[in-house]
Order: structure tokens, then C-alpha cells, then sequence
């Protein structure tokens, strides 16, 4: 009985590994999914970023008033100040149900700070910023 418990801790453990798909699971968040959003924007990853975005805000990034703008990759760059983002704090999540509000402090490398509140909802159990 013993040696089942740690074969299944083990499977569990390398399943994590190689298939990291499942491992999200586990480790996707609210608060996570700001941060690397940001982080991502930050780096100029923009495709990857975008997929942290709900449908509905997939939508309006990819409408007419956004692409005035400069597309998702101008307001990225506004968001991240162009890439200067130090830091980010996580202040409060909260998360009812599958939706979900994250307050958080960015730091900027010239030292200005903004306080900002973002929604998320739960889309393919995945945490998306949504509008």
C-alpha cells in the first residue's frame, strides 16, 4: 500500500514535467497570469501576451479604436512605458466563482509607479484578462 502512494506521487511529479500543459493547472492564478502578462508585454513578447487576453478583450484589442492606437503592440508599449517595467506587487486578488479582480502596484525603471485593478475570468480553465 505504501510503495502505490509514492508510485503515484512519482507519476505525478514527472507527469508535471512532460507535460507541462497539465502542470498549468496547478499553478495558474489570477495574480500570475497579471504578472506575466506585464511580463511578457515588457519583453515585447507580444503574441504571447495577447493570449492572456479573453476573448472579449481579443475583441476589442483587435478593433477599429485600438488600432488607431498602434494595434496591441502600441497600447503593450504604453502599458509597459516601452519596456521599462522594474517591478510588479501584487496588492489584493480577489476571486469569486470563475471571475476573478487582481489590484497591483507597477514600478517602473524611472521610478514613477501605477496602481491599476484588472478583471479576469476563467476561459478553458485558463485565468484571461478580460474587460
Amino acid at each position: 500500500m505504501k510503495w502505490n502512494k509514492i508510485l503515484i506521487s512519482v507519476i505525478i511529479v514527472i507527469s508535471g514535467f512532460y507535460f507541462p500543459s497539465c502542470s498549468k493547472i496547478f499553478t495558474n492564478s489570477p495574480s500570475k497570469t497579471i504578472v506575466k502578462f506585464y511580463t511578457l508585454a515588457n519583453q515585447g513578447k507580444y503574441s504571447e501576451a495577447e493570449k492572456l487576453l479573453s476573448n472579449e478583450a481579443l475583441n476589442t484589442v483587435n478593433g477599429p479604436f485600438v488600432a488607431l492606437a498602434g494595434g496591441f503592440r502600441g497600447m503593450a508599449d504604453n502599458l509597459t512605458k516601452n519596456g521599462n517595467i522594474k517591478s510588479i506587487k501584487i496588492l489584493k486578488e480577489t476571486i469569486r466563482g470563475e471571475g476573478a479582480n487582481v489590484k497591483y502596484i507597477i514600478y517602473f525603471k524611472d521610478g514613477t509607479q501605477t496602481q491599476n485593478e484588472d478583471n479576469l475570468i476563467k476561459e478553458n480553465g485558463m485565468w484571461k484578462i478580460t474587460i
